[in-house]
């Protein structure tokens, strides 16, 4: 139905017998092999016949399509320049593709050859049927670097094996929520990234979406690299279908007997029937409340108001719980606030400085006008970051200080 997976990727890294690895390919070297390369890939036919574009001499339209496509691989980075894959950069590397854009090889990149079979949506099976067509029929026209300990040969010692990589990009925010996310993804061996690679967060339209790949590439063959990935998300998929079809009906994991949060306590069935479909003036829902104590069962309270209005909205919920951890309390006693200093009883309790070290007083307080934090947006929290840091410029006395953002912050 294509609701959760967008692309699949799978590529495997290769080199040819008969040469040196990237880092010490010489100039000469690398552009006979180039021609080698492409002469064998201008032969593919069906649909892995496709164009060969060098990157020496590219004119712009033709760059400019690529980096539109994703596809054009940029000169490697400080480590790759260090290990002396970048020489000559571009001479001798080139990118190949079909028409529909489903096949590609890198030409002299890190490796000899990276090749990539990869198609919008969910289809694995076609994604890796394509690549194994491609990556035989190489294989037998030039003939991969390969032994028996090491399987395939690499530039980069996490490549040997398989030098694989089967990926998926698909949107998961709820199993990602989850406290068991990576240890579901430890045990089918996978890693999550964002989709703009390795340590990368996906915002905007893409959050909740990663990049699912399977881990292990030495040891196990190109079948298996491909079910670990297959199964892991898979197991993902299960987790999210399971948490978006439950929003109509009472969570399951507050029936859980390791559960002893506040929430579990309050939110009876009853309760939660009268507000699931509820929203506050900031479309806050009951369910973004309790999110924090589902994902987390071993919370002791369980909930967040996402804004003022929803202590009222949702007050069946957490009239009892605020009345349960603030008794004797009740809400209909009223809360009196006074902050004057000078009507505390409290002279100094240790002035020779023998007993108490220190003395510590905070407040928590957020401005009218804006939601809680936990339903802030960006421009919200940057907008109420300016307001708060311009009044606390203007302090003066023993007051008076500096604001330190914490992006940007240098180490010292």
């Amino acid at each position: 139905e294509g609701k959760f997976i967008r692309s699949t990727r799978i590529r495997v890294a290769r080199n040819l017998k008969g040469y040196g690895l990237s880092p010490t390919l010489e100039k000469e070297e690398r552009l006979e092999l180039e021609k080698k390369v492409v002469g064998v890939l201008k032969s593919l036919e069906g649909d892995l016949a496709g164009e060969y574009y060098p990157l020496l001499g590219m004119d712009e339209a033709t760059r400019q399509k690529l980096v539109d496509d994703h596809f054009l691989f940029k000169k490697g980075d400080r480590f790759l320049e260090a290990a002396g894959v970048n020489k000559e950069w571009p001479e001798g590397r080139g990118i190949f593709h079909n028409k529909d854009k489903t096949f590609l090889v890198w030409v002299n990149e890190e490796d000899h050859l990276r090749i990539i079979s990869m198609e919008k949506g969910s289809d694995i099976g076609s994604v890796f049927s394509r690549l194994c067509r491609a990556v035989n029929e190489i294989d037998k026209q030039l003939g991969f670097q390969h032994t028996p300990e090491l399987g395939y040969l690499s530039s980069c010692p996490t490549n040997l094996g398989t030098g694989m990589r089967a990926s998926v990009h698909v949107k998961i925010p709820k199993a990602a929520e989850r406290s068991d996310f990576q240890s579901v993804c430890d045990k089918y061996q996978i890693q999550p990234r964002g989709i703009h690679g390795e340590h990368s967060v996906s915002t905007g339209e893409d959050v909740g979406v990663y990049d699912i790949s399977n881990r292990r590439r030495l040891g196990l063959s190109e079948v298996q690299c491909v079910q670990d990935m297959y199964d892991g998300v898979k197991a993902l998929l299960d987790i999210e279908k399971g948490a978006s079809a439950s929003r109509d009906s009472f969570p399951d994991e507050l029936t859980r007997p390791e559960v002893n949060s506040a929430l579990k306590k309050y939110l009876t069935k009853e309760v939660f029937e009268q507000l699931k479909d509820k929203k506050t003036s900031r479309s806050v829902t009951v369910w973004d409340c309790i999110n924090s104590g589902l994902v987390n069962l071993d919370s002791s309270i369980g909930i967040y108001s996402g804004d003022e209005e929803s202590y009222k909205l949702f007050g069946p919920l957490f009239d009892p719980l605020i009345e349960d951890y603030h008794q004797p309390y009740k809400l209909s006693d009223g809360h009196q606030s006074n902050m004057n200093p000078d009507e505390v009883k409290a002279p100094n309790l240790d002035p020779e400085g023998k007993f108490i070290r220190s003395t510590r007083i905070r407040v928590a307080r957020n401005l009218k006008g804006y939601g809680l934090s936990p339903t802030l947006e960006k421009e919200e929290r940057l907008e109420l970051e300016k307001k708060v840091v311009g009044v606390l410029k203007s302090l003066e006395g023993d007051l008076a200080g500096e604001y330190y953002p914490l992006l940007g912050m240098d180490e010292a």
